[in-house]
């Protein structure tokens, strides 16, 4: 019997790394500048994202951030491959495509998917491509 509910016990634990469901934020200097909601419904994974605005230096890592708004945006197109959670993110009248990648130490990699035309306009204004952002399971 207490093998029983060691081996659940283990389960439990490793299940966060392992589930993309959750509460996840990221934050710099004390700002949480990214919320992402994801939570298993009738349909298969559902959630919701706040996004605050941020900067980046030249090599595309985070300078600047401001704090996420309160009221979080629903997630649309979400599919999950490989560990892998895509999903398309509504804000104001832009589209944008996101990748939410697992990591083995219970992070995740959060990575704004940029179309091939947006890329060449960051390139030739002379704007670094983001860097993924690192997720923490905040629950």
């Amino acid at each position: 019997m207490k093998l029983v509910a060691i081996a659940i016990l283990a389960l439990f634990h490793l299940q966060p790394a392992s589930t993309p469901a959750g509460t996840w934020t990221a934050e710099k200097d004390g700002t949480t500048f990214a919320r992402l909601e994801l939570r298993y419904g009738n349909s298969g994974l559902i959630g919701a994202l706040s996004l605050g605005d941020i900067s980046v230096d030249n090599a595309g890592a985070l300078q600047v951030v401001k704090a996420a708004p309160e009221t979080m945006t629903q997630l649309k197109n979400i599919s999950v491959a490989n560990g892998v959670v895509s999903f398309t993110w509504h804000r104001d009248s832009d589209e944008d495509r996101f990748r939410l990648r697992l990591l083995p130490d219970g992070a995740a990699e959060l990575t704004v998917l940029l179309s091939e035309e947006v890329l060449e306009e960051l390139k030739d204004e002379g704007i670094p491509v983001p860097k993924p952002i690192l997720l923490r399971k905040a629950r």
